[in-house]
Parts: C-alpha cells; sequence; structure tokens
C-alpha cells in the first residue's frame, strides 16, 4: 500500500486508518493501563479546556456532553493528538506527527498534510472519515472532541451529521450516489457554533464502508451569500438572507456586520424573544433573525416573488424570493432554503443600487456546497461482475 504519491483514494485512507487503529493494541503494549489515566485526563481537557472556551459564549451553560469511552485505541489517540498536542484549541490541526511510532501516526503523516491542504484550498472548517459500522470518526483535519468518538453519542447525540448518516445508511446501498447536505445547526465540538455538512458514502466492492463529511462555518456561508463582502447590485444598505424552513435566518444581516452596537439599538420588531442578547453575544445572527414574511413562505412553497415588500429587518424594500436548489442532491437530502435579495426603497431612489436577482448567489452556493464534494467525492465505475463498483476518488 503507498502511502505517498500525486493521488490519494478516499477509500484507501479510510482503510489504511481503520487498519492503523486495529493494530494499536498489538503495537503498544501499555495501551489497556494508558487507556484508564486517558479516560481521566480527557475529563480533565474537557474541563480545563473546552468548558472556558465554552462559557466564553455562552455564559455559565455546560459545554457539550462527553460520551464515555471504553475502547483502549480511541482513548489513546486522543491522547496523543489532542491532549497531548501542544497547540492551542483551534489549532490542533497543526500537529503532524502524534502517537509515536505507530502504523497510524504513519499514516497520519502520510495522508494528514494533503487533507489540510485541501481543508484550507476549499475552506472547509473540518473533513472527517467516518467508519460505517462503529461510525467512529477515524480521522479529522481540526482535531477536535468529535475526533475518534462514535458519531450519535456524547456531543454528536443530536447533530445533523448524525442524522446526515443516519439516512445515508438507509439509502446509499441502492442509491450509490447520493450525498446529503445538512442544515446550518449548531455542533457541540466546533464549541456549540453553526456548522453545516456535506456528508457522503465511500464504497469498497459495492459496500458502505464509511463517509467522508466536509464541514463548512456559518463564516463560510456568509462569505458565499455576500459575494466575499462585495454584495453586488445592493448598494449601501441591501442584503442577501438565506432563510429556513423555520423562517429563521441562516446568515447574519450585513448592517450588524457593519456596525454591530447600532443595528443592536434599533428597533426589535423581527427579534424572537432574547435574540439581540443571544445575537451580542455569539457575534452573528445566525438562527437568530425571524424572517416570517409572505414573500418568504410563498417561495417555500414553490412560488417565486419579485415585488416590493419590507425586508428581513422591515425596511421598506424591492425583493426577489427564490427557493434555493442545490444540484447534485436527490429530493430531501438537502434543507429546505429560500434565498432573499433585498434593495431598500431609499436606496432605489439613491440610484445606489438596482434589483437584479443574481444567479452567480446561487451559483456559489452551489460551488461552494456541493463542488466542494464533488471534487472531493468523485465516482467512476469499474468493471465488476457487469455492474457499477462506485469509489471516492481524490486527485491531490
Amino acid at each position: 500500500m503507498r502511502l505517498t504519491g500525486a493521488g490519494y483514494q478516499i477509500r484507501e485512507a479510510l482503510r489504511l486508518f481503520r487498519y492503523a487503529q486495529a493494530q494499536l493494541p498489538k503495537e503498544v503494549s501499555s495501551l489497556e493501563q494508558e487507556s484508564h489515566t486517558g479516560e481521566a485526563q480527557w475529563q480533565k481537557y474537557h474541563h480545563d479546556v473546552i468548558q472556558p472556551a465554552w462559557s466564553k459564549r455562552f455564559g455559565d451553560q455546560s459545554a457539550a456532553p462527553l460520551a464515555d469511552e471504553h475502547d483502549p485505541a480511541a482513548v489513546w489517540l486522543r491522547q496523543q493528538y489532542i491532549v497531548n498536542n501542544p497547540k492551542p484549541i483551534g489549532k490542533k490541526d497543526q500537529l503532524l506527527s502524534g502517537a509515536e511510532s505507530s502504523f497510524y501516526n504513519q499514516v497520519h503523516v502520510a495522508y494528514h498534510p494533503a487533507f489540510e491542504q485541501l481543508q484550507k484550498n476549499l475552506q472547509l472548517d473540518d473533513l472527517l472519515l467516518i467508519e460505517a459500522n462503529t461510525r467512529r470518526v477515524l480521522y479529522s483535519v481540526a482535531k477536535r472532541t468529535d475526533f475518534q468518538s462514535m458519531v450519535g453519542q456524547g456531543a454528536t447525540f443530536e447533530s445533523s451529521l448524525n442524522h446526515a448518516i443516519q439516512e445515508l445508511t438507509k439509502v446509499a446501498s441502492q442509491t450509490p450516489d447520493v450525498m446529503f447536505l445538512t442544515d446550518l445547526e449548531p455542533y457541540g465540538p466546533a464549541l456549540g457554533e453553526h456548522r453545516l455538512f456535506v456528508v457522503a458514502p465511500v464504497f469498497e466492492n459495492d459496500q458502505v464502508q464509511g463517509f467522508l463529511a466536509l464541514q463548512l462555518s456559518a463564516d463560510r456561508l456568509q462569505a458565499l451569500l455576500s459575494q466575499d463582502g462585495k454584495w453586488s447590485g445592493l448598494g449601501k444598505n441591501g442584503d442577501v438572507t438565506l432563510v429556513g424552513e423555520d423562517l429563521k435566518s441562516r446568515n447574519t444581516p450585513r448592517l450588524f456586520i457593519a456596525d454591530a452596537k447600532a443595528f443592536l439599538a434599533g428597533p426589535a420588531k423581527a427579534w424572537p424573544k432574547g435574540a439581540k442578547a443571544d445575537m451580542e453575544r455569539a457575534g452573528n445572527g445566525v438562527g437568530r433573525l425571524k424572517v416570517d414574511i409572505r414573500p418568504v413562505t410563498q417561495a417555500l412553497k414553490g412560488k417565486p416573488y419579485s415585488g416590493e415588500g419590507g425586508d428581513a429587518l422591515g425596511r421598506p424594500s424591492l425583493l426577489h424570493t427564490s427557493a434555493l436548489q442545490i444540484p447534485g442532491f436527490v429530493e430531501g437530502a438537502s434543507p429546505r432554503w429560500v434565498l432573499m435579495s433585498a434593495l431598500p426603497k431609499e436606496d432605489a431612489l439613491r440610484r445606489e443600487g438596482e434589483l437584479s436577482f443574481n444567479p452567480l448567489w446561487t451559483l456559489l452556493l452551489a460551488l461552494g456546497l456541493s463542488g466542494a464534494s464533488v471534487a472531493w467525492v468523485m465516482r467512476r465505475k469499474e468493471a465488476s461482475g457487469g455492474h457499477a463498483a462506485p469509489a471516492g476518488v481524490v486527485d491531490i
């Protein structure tokens, strides 16, 4: 098995990380003993490092819970790559070699630089390789508390990642090309910040062996929506809002980004109870602004709107709303979103903008969400008993 070269196959990476982890009991004679102290040190790390970072965002609220871990190899690897990692929280990915002379470390040294570079190139928040049977996160770039956890336990119990894997497990064998795009939701291992995932199955011999999960941050989604802060064609105050099926915004208002203090001092008409204080503490408006207006509710029913109306902040505006269709995802495998562009009428009268709904926004979202996954998970047909054997392939 070649660990270096011009191209990597996701399925080979998954197989190697799984095999390497299984070899740890043979390689580390004191694995069982170290796992006992490792679990206590993991709890201490959670108390001394994770909880203070969580408290900065949520006050006295307790951090997302950790699941009890009884697998010695998983405990040992978390110890090597997280607890003993000298890099601060948020920069754990900078550690290349952690697990001493183990084969897992060899695999990590071979794959991690390329995965980390792709994470940066695609502006992903993290990249995870997850084993199918146990749902254990065998590898992650960022090395947060989900590394070596089993998806569906502890901090990932009610996560969108868990939901995506549950749904893919049901349909992947019948629909091998399926991918799943989650909604933007709080994610415990990311210190409760909003994240979305693009998840795809990894096949070998027509069997699902695991999952590749690409994680995107709310900031990345904001950059896609605003065209990296340009808001082209929307004057000085126009905005683009992504609205979910719950009629709450999935991004932060432009005016908040420009002047948070002045924005929060404004009228509270569109704010649910406590939303302003929550937004001030978190520093963003994701999931906090209610956009319950007819142009949005109609767009959710498949009826786009172009005309006058109040925007997300209640300002008289020229609006365009449309359900966002993201290619590459089958029905039911992506969230129902509405994209609303709004140009305040006062800007339009001063000719400081022109509301022309730019399909580029949709294209940017498609490229940013499904394009990244398509670049990562490419399917090719191989001769295998006269039928296709899909394989996840990545060229680096």
